[in-house]
């Protein structure tokens, strides 16, 4: 099966760049001819951390603005 990871992406409303691709390495691990299983898990962890981090600074701008 075919499936376009990026119209999933999009389906499902992710806007976190770091989380998008993070679900690419995900779905695709070891597939894409540039890389290992283990490579794009890796990435996959590494885009997943990013995405915390992007989250936590997304939450705290949103306290200091008194939305949260």
């Amino acid at each position: 099966i075919n499936v376009d990871v990026y119209a999933i992406i999009e389906s499902f409303n992710v806007t976190c760049p770091a989380v998008a691709h993070c679900i690419k390495k995900l779905l695709c691990a070891g597939g894409r001819g540039k890389g290992s299983v283990l490579d794009d898990l890796i990435g996959a962890e590494a885009a997943l951390s990013r995405a915390i981090e992007l989250q936590k600074i997304r939450e705290h701008e949103a306290t200091l603005r008194g939305n949260g």
